[in-house]
């Protein structure tokens, strides 16, 4: 039993858990203050008050909740006084409850029926515990309200003797109202329990219902709520009203008629969201059809908020035997750009123009341009860093647009930056590529087995234990690298990651790209101004004032050093030397753009 007990409520917290939960207390006391001090927005903010408490439960688990529940208890005490006491606890005991049953899945009825009953029970003792802290016995409670009933009741008989309804009122309703009078003062206990239940029942539905909306939003992926028969009975209650409006004649009305056939186009049919009345779209499980891996056995994994859960029991995104990479060729791009246009705010120009560009899976991509060409701003786009003014771009068939999937792009395809200093956090090795499975709530073991395969794919398992700032600039860059490849994403993109390295520094990390496109079936983006870094690449895309001038292999790119040149791209000592070769008469292959491969044509 004891060993049970340590395994639900941990001994310590770690720093992380420490830090987030204060940080979601926080969030939760700022909405309380906001609900007390602002006199007509207030009530609406109180329905927001639970959902810090519930990401807490769904990133980590009930004792971090309950912590954060307790940080927040006792700030409000400070600030407010005890009278807001009373409301804190019910709310933020309602986050930590709707956290527990999100996060197990558990159906709407059962939801709806258990928060109901509790919420009524906690009602009715927080009643009780008043009661006796004020110093007043129930029992002279009831005698007045005893007291009243009847003389509410005499003054019933008094006006019906009047009016000559006497003998009614004798033989026919003072039986009854004598009868409900001994139920209603002998049970009294359960009858203000079921009004309580009664009153909550609406009050528990809304709650759910928008911290669930919000909830998905963030990219957890729980129960659609409301689903099931609570769907059809609100769907029901739904079309009742908007007939019952549409007979009263409100539907001729400029503003209730907009109003109703928007509700009729977006709440009444069933969206690819995945049921809210709202026809928000989340990540549903027709979406992840087209995006997520199967397990082992061909069971769908579906993504949480920290990663991709497969039923068939391993936490990852990727078959068995393809750790890093994707999980399966498809004919379909991963990453579709169709017409895209951007413009960044306050600029007339245009970063982007008309680009159009499809990477496929596996693939080895290389973005080439001078400074300002657009290379970085298109990268940008390809992980919904930044979403297009036109166009759209289409990431395993999500649109980067939908706020509620970005969260998934994202974990799919991960970016490394020109500074690796922007990317570290933690101040020893290990930790900082742990740091991003940590913050999405995976589990230690699992945390453990992804942080050492990462660190060995990029070779820095003997540097575990040093602080960053101690390492050299490529052993940063493969730090970074190592935090993304914790993710298990499907793509990775280095943008300029290797501009402020030395010579050496620069050809180890694009060999480390080059090795894990090559073995683990990563899709690599490198996005440079380097045209030696691009010989090895299997597609080169040029980029000029927004625009894709140049798209092909490199040898089809190196074969026109004018066109490159006027690019204002510098040509690398290899392919001049190839090209002054074939000049002299050698028979120097177009596909030989290396030392390595020009030294194999001169000595067959």
């Amino acid at each position: 039993m004891l060993q049970r007990l340590r395994t639900i409520i941990p001994g310590r917290l770690s720093a992380i858990e420490i830090a987030e939960g204060a940080l979601l207390a926080d969030i939760a006391v700022v909405l309380k203050l906001l609900t007390i001090y602002l006199p007509i927005a207030g009530g609406y903010i109180t329905l927001l008050v639970p959902l810090p408490f519930t990401v807490l439960v769904l990133r980590r688990n009930l004792y971090t909740g309950i912590m954060g529940l307790c940080v927040a208890f006792f700030v409000v005490g400070m600030l407010t006084g005890l009278h807001s006491l009373f409301l804190m606890l019910l709310e933020a005991g309602a986050g930590l409850f709707l956290g527990v049953m999100m996060k197990y899945r558990i159906r709407d009825i059962l939801l709806v029926l258990v928060g109901t009953l509790g919420s009524g029970l906690l009602l009715t003792g927080l009643l009780v515990l008043a009661t006796l802290l004020s110093g007043i016995p129930i029992s002279r409670s009831l005698i007045y309200l005893h007291r009243n009933y009847d003389a509410f009741a005499a003054f019933l008989g008094f006006v019906a003797a009047h009016i000559g309804l006497g003998s009614w009122w004798k033989h026919s309703i003072f039986p009854f109202v004598t009868s409900f009078e001994t139920l209603l003062f002998t049970y009294w206990w359960l009858l203000y329990y079921l009004i309580s239940c009664i009153f909550l029942c609406p009050i528990v539905i809304v709650v759910t219902y928008i911290t669930n909306f919000l909830v998905r939003l963030l990219g957890y992926d729980v129960r659609p709520f409301p689903g099931g028969v609570l769907d059809k009975l609100l769907r029901w209650t739904m079309h009742s009203i908007i007939r019952l409006a549409i007979k009263l004649g409100l539907g001729n009305h400029l503003l209730t008629g907009a109003l109703i056939k928007e509700i009729r186009r977006r709440g009444i049919r069933r969206g690819a969201g995945g049921g809210d009345l709202l026809g928000v779209g989340v990540l549903s499980m027709e979406t992840t059809e087209t995006s997520v891996p199967t397990g082992d056995n061909g069971d769908k994994c579906h993504p949480q908020g920290h990663g991709v859960l497969c039923p068939s029991g391993h936490d990852s995104p990727f078959p068995q035997n393809l750790p890093y990479g994707s999980p399966a060729q498809k004919p379909t791009p991963l990453i579709d750009i169709q017409h895209v246009t951007y413009t960044y705010p306050a600029r007339k120009t245009h970063a982007l123009q008309d680009v159009s560009l499809q990477v496929q899976q596996g693939e080895y991509l290389v973005i080439l341009g001078h400074n300002g060409s657009g290379k970085s701003t298109l990268a940008r786009h390809c992980n919904a860093l930044l979403t297009p003014t036109s166009g759209q771009v289409l990431v395993a068939g999500l649109d980067t647009r939908d706020q509620a999937r970005q969260r998934a792009i994202r974990d799919m395809v991960g970016m490394i930056f020109q500074n690796p200093d922007n990317q570290i956090i933690a101040t020893v090795v290990e930790d900082d590529v742990a740091w991003a499975l940590t913050v999405r709530g995976l589990p230690a073991p699992l945390i453990a087995e992804r942080v050492e395969q990462a660190m060995a794919a990029v070779g820095i398992s003997d540097l575990r234990e040093l602080a960053p700032h101690r390492l050299s600039g490529g052993q940063r860059q493969r730090l970074a690298i190592a935090g993304v490849l914790a993710l298990r994403p499907q793509c990775i993109i280095a943008d300029e990651a290797t501009s402020q390295l030395d010579p050496l520094s620069r050809r180890e990390i694009v060999a480390l790209l080059h090795q894990l496109q090559q073995e683990h079936g990563l899709t690599i983006i490198q996005v440079t101004h380097l045209l030696e870094e691009a010989a090895q690449a299997q597609r080169i895309v040029v980029m000029e004032q927004g625009q894709i001038v140049m798209e092909g292999t490199p040898a089809t790119i190196f074969a026109d050093l004018e066109q490159l040149r006027r690019l204002k791209l510098a040509i690398p000592a290899p392919i001049e030397l190839a090209a002054r070769l074939r000049d002299t008469g050698r028979p120097i292959a177009r596909e030989a753009v290396t030392v390595e491969a020009i030294a194999q044509e001169l000595v067959p």
